[in-house]
């Protein structure tokens, strides 16, 4: 072979040397991007297990405090939203210091994690039990409708505590105080909500053990369970015994479960009888002046000012029956889904202000200021015109019944973080502190509200309430007291330009937006 062609040879085993080199060099880099990449994964998942277990008492599992004021928050939140109450309970376990003195710590860490899993069984899914330190644990009834729920609740827990614990030869009998507050009756933040419940909690424990009582009640006109023994029974374990208290202790759970449902069977049953009776009374009332009014048609003769006032009043209270009747079935449709809505990108400042020119007539002629502050340019949003324009039309239909002469309602928009307001401030008769946390719910009305204006269902700003849900908004009312005015501030999110899917209602069960 020539020396060229000895030269081509060898440069050619040179690059397969060369291109072999590479090719172990690039398999390593890809395996160690594969290792370092699995590595980052596995820290990832680490650091989330070990963020997430940060979160729980180590002995019980449960959320630690900082987990249970977080969720606490939420649910006061859903609460202020939705018209709804939050309860705290406070449980301690009675005498607990017995069991560590007279069977070691250990039986009383294994007591402490059996009483966890039992309480976390006495309450619903949606609800936080936290252990507060020591034998003391706090839980969180998120969504409820009075001091009788959360008192079936404290009493379901006493006696599921009041079941034999068995630990290796023992059986640890125990039982529990515990305190009760509400939110917002008892107090608007957590701190103050826990601390009123862990009073109640020491004025139950002086009435004996296994008792419960809510905060302000006092001791005649709290309710206890019988109080046991001043501390936890500690035995030997009888298979036969244990059976039968286990028994006893399950027919006590399946009685307080029963009494739990007809309580709320007969406070439904409370709420559509009052309901019934103001439909009822709505309904008959506007039939009087049309019976007046069609007695009189045939005694006008040819009078035809005569005939056209009868006829406006027939028509008045035929309109009057029909916007009854329809707020009625608007809630029926939006409370079973079958709300329809026209969905459009439209400016807001459009619809406001529409709203504002149609409401000024009747606001002149009560003799109040009607003012709008807007800012300039557009607020784009995604909705149905007409149903927002309702929203705005009963609300300021609402502050203009409610604000006497002279008085001043303020309407304002405003845009920022990507969220729209309404804000209508009026100078009425106020809402009073007790009903402000209901206003929302059905046929729920002020009472110095209904002696001023003597009708309508209480279903108004349910309507209102439901269309701003719709739209995936949010409505929120405040006031200072009877005749300090009332605001309510309307925010809808702004339009996303990167596309549109109409957003789903939020119920009260939901996470905030």
């Amino acid at each position: 072979m020539s020396p060229t062609g000895d030269r081509k040879r060898h440069r050619g085993a040179g690059r397969d040397e060369e291109l072999a080199r590479l090719r172990d060099v690039n398999e390593a880099l890809m395996c160690s991007a594969l290792d370092a990449q699995s590595r980052a994964e596995h820290l990832d998942r680490a650091l989330d297990e070990l963020a997430h277990a940060a979160k729980l008492d180590p002995l019980t599992r449960l959320p630690d405090r900082s987990h249970l004021l977080d969720r606490f928050e939420h649910a006061m939140a859903q609460a202020r939203r939705n018209g709804t109450r939050v309860a705290v309970l406070f449980v301690d376990l009675d005498g607990f210091k017995q069991i560590n003195d007279r069977l070691g710590h250990t039986v009383g860490d294994q007591v402490l994690q059996w009483a966890a899993k039992v309480i976390v069984g006495a309450v619903r899914e949606v609800d936080t039990v936290s252990r507060h330190g020591g034998d003391e644990f706090v839980i969180v009834l998120d969504v409820v409708a009075d001091a009788d729920t959360a008192t079936v609740v404290a009493q379901k827990i006493i006696a599921a505590l009041a079941r034999p614990c068995p630990v290796g030869e023992h059986s640890v009998r125990v039982s529990a105080s515990i305190g009760v507050s509400l939110f917002p009756e008892h107090g608007e933040d957590a701190t103050t909500l826990i601390a009123r419940a862990d009073a109640a909690m020491y004025q139950a424990k002086r009435g004996g053990a296994g008792a419960f009582r809510v905060h302000g009640d006092t001791p005649e006109e709290g309710t206890d369970l019988p109080a046991t023994a001043p501390g936890p029974a500690i035995e030997m374990r009888d298979p036969d015994r244990l059976q039968m208290q286990e028994a006893n202790s399950e027919l006590v759970l399946a009685a307080l479960d029963a009494r739990q449902l007809l309580s709320a069977c007969e406070k439904a049953q409370q709420r559509q009888t009052a309901f019934m009776g103001v439909l009822a009374h709505e309904l008959r009332s506007p039939l009087t002046p049309i019976r007046i009014a069609v007695g009189m048609l045939g005694r006008g003769g040819d009078d035809d000012e005569l005939q056209a006032q009868l006829k406006a009043v027939i028509d008045g209270q035929v309109t009057r029956m029909a916007e009854l009747v329809g707020d009625l079935l608007e809630v029926s449709r939006m409370r079973t889904g079958k709300l329809h809505l026209s969905w459009q990108r439209m400016d807001l400042l459009q619809v406001v202000g529409k709203a504002v020119e149609s409401a000024r007539l009747s606001s002149q002629e009560h003799g109040q200021h009607l003012g709008l502050e807007a800012p300039a340019g557009e607020v784009l949003i995604r909705g149905d015109p007409a149903r927002l324009g309702q929203v705005l039309a009963n609300l300021l239909d609402n502050a203009i019944r409610y604000t006497p002469g002279d008085g001043r309602i303020d309407v304002a928009v405003t845009s920022a973080d990507g969220v729209a307001s309404v804000i209508i401030d009026d100078s009425g008769i106020g809402i009073t502190e007790s009903a402000l946390p209901f206003i929302f719910e059905p046929f729920v009305q002020d009472t110095h509200a209904v002696a001023s204006t003597k009708s309508g269902l209480g279903i108004g700003l349910t309507v209102v309430h439901e269309l701003v849900l719709a739209h995936g908004g949010s409505i929120e009312a405040s006031s200072e007291g009877v005749g300090c005015g009332s605001r309510f501030v309307v925010t809808l999110p702004l339009d996303d330009t990167k596309g549109f899917t109409p957003p789903r209602r939020r119920d009260a069960g939901d996470a905030p937006a």
